[in-house]
């Protein structure tokens, strides 16, 4: 190098290192105070997902009667996910693929993708107080028990995730679901050969019909019938991700919709997975889905899970599903943590309880664009609140700090600080009265301070860690009047 042969150059070498010592020192201590800035002026954004508009089967609202709700409500942004496709088919065997039955209903699929990104973007010059997100709500797959004439059940229809941040319309169109014709098949392998089954009776039926008796050249026709309609039932000769008849719950068609949604730049949630689809019945087959907090375990690399309404009594509670994928996050066995978010299922103001804004997800942004909200749901910069008709829960603190108060890190952030961590909480209500509340902190997977308290409240939390160690850290809080919060967690490495 010539830096190094200069003799003139290497004399000044240690003012050199001196100069750039101290200067990292300086852009060191300029980047920590920058930090810290930038973690107490992020923006609140205050976000909704799950909503279903006339595009869904049940739905009832239309996207603008939606955005004009939650402009009204001072929502910041909704994420729409319609049902992406409402189709269950059950074919006759042995060609199920020719003999079959299919029931089919309203869905973006079904009416037209072009037709409901169009539809919102159109809504969104109308609306521009409100970010809309083009969204869906994926049932991936779902299997037969039983036999329609005697009875059917179709299992795991309503085992959905909720996906969204696509950035091209190919990039919805394509999910890998059951029903999405090719999209749900894996590409022609050499395990697939069998599927050429029919090629075999259709020779054979050709060599009969060339024979010299009349009866073996009408049974040859015959023959030929049979390979062709083998070959038209087993087209395109690919296998699916998964088959609907086996009779066992996959996994393969849910992680394929994750891989999917992972590899062109979107998220993906499970979407209610405590709750259970009321077993009813039409005709002879009826649908029953069991709840699915294992999912969380048996699948990876998904963004997160929606804690509100259905995810909180199992998935979220201490030592729970949620706690178990975290702390195999923090050993590397799982290249990804999940983050928790809430969700509304809406379809009608007031069915079920249901209404804008009572329950939804604040988000930590530098700045309220699309760009930034994404952003900040991929790294877990936000926490889920369900509220009251009166006030809400508002996080006003949750982040490491230094000894000096000054913040280190906030929700969703991977960090190496020296011990000891000090935890700072703070917790009010939107409305500034006084209420109680019992919170819990979590660190992996333990309860690590609890108590009741009145709010508005705030705390410090100090204590030692191992060095090398990655732990975590995450805040449940339970208020009166139905209000509770719960927020992502706070990573954080030991170091000397």
């Amino acid at each position: 190098m010539p830096f190094i042969r200069n003799s003139s150059r290497r004399n000044q070498f240690p003012v050199v290192k001196k100069t750039a010592f101290l200067c990292g020192v300086f852009f060191f201590a300029f980047f920590v105070a920058a930090r810290a800035d930038s973690l107490s002026s992020h923006k609140r954004v205050e976000a909704a997902f799950h909503f279903h508009s006339t595009y869904s089967f049940l739905g009832e609202t239309s996207i603008e009667e939606i955005a004009t709700l939650a402009a009204q409500r001072g929502m910041d942004a909704i994420f729409l996910t319609d049902d992406a496709l409402v189709k269950i088919t059950y074919g006759v065997p042995p060609f199920r693929n020719i003999f079959r039955v299919t029931f089919e209903k309203n869905s973006i699929y079904h009416l037209g993708l072009w037709r409901y990104l169009d539809e919102i973007a159109k809504v969104q010059k109308k609306v521009p107080s409100v970010l809309l997100f083009p969204g869906m709500e994926v049932s991936a797959f779902h299997y037969w028990q039983g036999f329609p004439p005697r009875g059917a059940t179709v299992r795991d229809w309503n085992k959905h995730m909720i996906v969204f941040g696509f950035r091209k319309e190919d990039d919805f169109r394509h999910l890998p679901i059951l029903g999405n014709g090719l999209a749900f098949y894996r590409p022609f392998d050499l395990r697939d050969l069998w599927r050429l089954w029919g090629i075999v009776p259709v020779l054979f039926g050709i060599l009969m019909i060339r024979m010299p008796f009349s009866s073996w050249r009408k049974g040859g026709f015959v023959v030929i019938g049979i390979g062709l309609l083998g070959l038209l039932d087993q087209f395109p000769f690919r296998s699916p991700i998964a088959d609907p008849y086996s009779g066992k719950t996959a996994v393969k068609p849910y992680q394929a919709v994750i891989d999917y949604t992972n590899a062109h730049g979107g998220s993906v949630f499970w979407a209610h997975p405590e709750a259970a689809l009321i077993p009813h019945k039409s005709g002879p087959v009826s649908l029953l889905t069991d709840p699915y907090p294992e999912m969380l375990l048996r699948t990876h690399d998904y963004t997160g899970f929606s804690v509100f309404y259905e995810g909180w009594d199992i998935l979220a509670q201490p030592g729970g599903p949620w706690d178990q994928v975290l702390l195999e996050y923090c050993r590397g066995i799982r290249h990804k943590p999940a983050w928790a978010i809430g969700e509304l299922d809406f379809q009608k103001e007031g069915r079920a309880d249901v209404w804008i804004g009572n329950v939804k997800t604040v988000l930590f942004v530098e700045e309220k664009t699309p760009s930034a909200m994404l952003e900040a749901i991929r790294l877990g910069r936000m926490y889920a609140v369900r509220r009251s008709p009166e006030a809400e829960l508002r996080l006003d603190h949750f982040e490491a700090i230094d000894a000096e108060g000054n913040p280190l890190a906030e929700m969703g952030m991977d960090v190496m600080i020296p011990p000891p961590i000090r935890i700072h909480l703070g917790i009010s209500r939107s409305d500034g009265k006084e209420g109680t509340i019992r919170y819990r902190l979590v660190r992996n997977g333990e309860v690590l301070k609890e108590g009741n308290v009145a709010l508005p409240f705030e705390v410090t939390i100090e204590e030692e860690i191992p060095i090398g160690q990655k732990s975590y850290y995450r805040l449940m809080v339970e208020g009166d009047q139905g209000n509770f919060l719960i927020t992502n967690p706070i990573f954080v490495t030991g170091k000397r």
